[in-house]
């Protein structure tokens, strides 16, 4: 009875298991590939967005800039801080790709740590840049099938200057998608 009972319970919890993604040192394409590896098979899995039409607000800030003079900016800021608005049609065929927040593949860019589980999000990403520069990105934030809410912290130095950007990415799934919108209307 003891040994029958033991069982169920080691069952039940193998059902229950949250799907999980955790890598370090990591390319874009694997922790990609593991995203869509941990949520497949899974009917409302938490690491796939629900397909419809989704609302995106993203707002950008420079939090440093270092080595720029200052009407460089000044003019850097006019053009990188913003807050925008979009809407995105998400199709049924797009949630069965490798998951939206592994990011592009450049090849150049790997993961130190990526980490997904339990509606949490947290990375950090090193891309080398152009004549010995590089970008560090950390990336923490909250996802659900319908809605997700990241920020992502940039920190980029090249050429003795320096910039810390910060992206504050919200989406939120709004309703389906209207007749034949195509991704990204």
């Amino acid at each position: 009875m003891k040994r029958t009972i033991a069982l169920a319970l080691l069952a039940l919890a193998a059902c229950n298991k949250e799907p999980e993604v955790k890598l370090k040192n990591a390319s874009v394409e694997q922790v990609a590939n593991a995203a869509k590896a941990a949520g497949a098979g899974q009917t409302g899995s938490e690491l796939k967005l629900e397909p419809g039409q989704w609302q995106l607000i993203t707002s950008m800030k420079i939090l440093e800039a270092e080595g720029m003079p200052d009407a460089a900016k000044a003019q850097m800021k006019g053009m990188m801080e913003r807050t925008a608005s979009s809407f995105q049609c998400i199709k049924p065929e797009d949630v069965q790709k490798p998951n939206i927040f592994a990011g592009q593949n450049s090849g150049r860019c790997k993961y130190d740590s990526f980490e997904m589980k339990g509606g949490k999000i947290s990375a950090v990403m090193t891309c080398p840049g152009q004549g010995g520069g590089a970008m560090k990105m950390t990336m923490d934030g909250d996802y659900a099938p319908r809605n997700y809410n990241v920020t992502a912290t940039m920190d980029m130095a090249a050429s003795g200057q320096s910039m810390k950007m910060q992206m504050k990415t919200q989406g939120n799934r709004i309703g389906e998608c209207p007749a034949g919108a195509a991704k990204g209307s």
